[in-house]
């Protein structure tokens, strides 16, 4: 693909994409010679873009269909949550308490899920995804995902984020570097 000679008409706002982030602006939508989606895709052959690509352009997806979620209180998604729906259990049956004046969720600290790390098995229960309507949530999400963008999925809780979410922060700190628990974390990360 040839780049297209520069024309002012690319800088012309067109209409806009939801934001990158439910508290962010609205996203502008430019009359570009190609989609946002196929700069990025010359991006990532390693060939050259025909303008500098903006991580702002790239569509966000948190789906309200994943527990977690809700749960955090962070949904990127067409179907958003309403007022007093954020919070709540996330996957593994965990209570995360929102609080609307920081817009987010934790765990309440002092009563940890799991009572002993180097046990969790006798506590933890590993989700079965395949109980979320994933083809649902698909079909919701249509207009986000096929609007000419690239979209980058959101996962939020990640292995520390999990490990605090279970045993509370001070606990989860010192199991890294515990010897006598690290082997309980490893069974768990893994």
């Amino acid at each position: 693909m040839s780049i297209p000679k520069y024309s002012a008409d690319e800088l012309k706002v067109i209409g806009s994409y939801p934001p990158p982030i439910p508290a962010f602006p609205p996203f502008p939508k430019y009359d570009t010679p190609i989609s946002i989606r196929d700069n990025f895709d010359l991006l990532f052959a390693r060939k050259t873009p025909v303008w500098i690509p903006d991580t702002g352009e790239i569509a966000m997806f948190a789906p309200k269909a994943m527990p977690d979620n809700v749960a955090r209180g962070l949904i990127m998604d067409t179907d958003t949550l309403k007022p007093g729906e954020a919070g709540g259990k996330d996957i593994f049956g965990i209570e995360w308490e929102y609080v609307e004046q920081v817009g987010g969720s934790m765990v309440r600290p002092g009563k940890p899920y799991v009572g002993d790390i180097e046990h969790w098995e006798d506590y933890v229960t590993f989700p079965d995804f395949s109980k979320i309507d994933w083809a649902a949530s698909a079909e919701n999400a249509k207009p986000l995902t096929d609007a000419g963008r690239p979209v980058s999925l959101w996962i939020l809780n990640g292995l520390f984020e999990r490990l605090i979410s279970f045993i509370d922060f001070e606990d989860a700190a010192t199991a890294l570097i515990d010897e006598d628990q690290q082997d309980a974390v490893h069974r768990l990360f893994d």
